[in-house]
C-alpha cells in the first residue's frame, strides 16, 4: 500500500475544513493520499457510482444531510468502503457512538487531530476491513471518549468472525 497512494473520498462543505484536510495528509510521511473532494453527500454518491476509493473521510455536518443520516447514506452506497467521520465538536460523543455502531470505522473531531493521527486513522480503517468483510476499528482522540476497550473488543469480535 506504500507504494500506491490511498484514494480518499473527502465529503466537507466547508472549503477551509478541506484545504486543512488536504494539508494534513499531505504531511503524513508514511503514506500518499489522492483526494477526491465532494462538498456533499449526493455529490460524494455521485462519485461513488463511478469510481472507486480506498476511504471516505466525511463530515457529519453537510447541507444535504446531518449526523447519522450522512453515515446511513454513504453505507448504503458503499457498504464495502471503510468510513472515517469527522465532526467540529468534542460535546458529540453519543453521535461518535452510533456513527461506529452504522458502520463508521472511526471518528475524528476537527481541530484537534494532527496529520500523523488522520493518517494513522485511515490507513488502520483500511487494514481492518480484511479483504471483502469490514471491520470496525475505533482510534481517536482520548477527549471523544473511544477508546482501547472499543478498539480490543472490535478487534476481538473480527478475529472471532474470521475463524466461523
Amino acid at each position: 500500500m506504500a507504494d500506491q497512494p490511498i484514494r480518499v473520498l473527502l465529503v466537507e462543505d466547508n472549503p477551509g475544513d478541506a484545504r486543512l484536510i488536504r494539508e494534513l495528509l499531505a504531511e503524513v510521511p508514511e503514506a500518499t493520499f489522492e483526494v477526491t473532494h465532494a462538498e456533499r453527500v449526493s455529490d460524494a454518491l455521485d462519485w461513488l457510482a463511478k469510481a472507486h476509493v480506498d476511504a471516505i473521510l466525511a463530515d457529519l455536518a453537510l447541507p444535504d444531510a446531518t449526523g447519522l443520516q450522512t453515515v446511513k447514506r454513504l453505507r448504503d452506497q458503499a457498504p464495502e468502503v471503510p468510513l472515517v467521520v469527522l465532526t467540529g465538536s468534542a460535546g458529540d460523543e453519543g453521535v461518535a457512538l452510533q456513527a461506529l455502531q452504522e458502520g463508521a470505522q472511526d471518528y475524528l473531531v476537527k481541530g484537534q487531530v494532527e496529520s500523523r493521527q488522520l493518517g494513522r486513522a485511515l490507513r488502520y480503517a483500511i487494514e481492518a476491513r480484511g479483504g471483502d468483510e469490514l471491520r470496525t476499528v475505533a482510534v481517536t482522540s482520548p477527549s471523544a471518549g473511544v477508546g482501547k476497550t472499543t478498539t480490543a473488543i472490535n478487534l476481538a469480535g473480527a478475529l472471532a468472525h474470521r475463524r466461523e
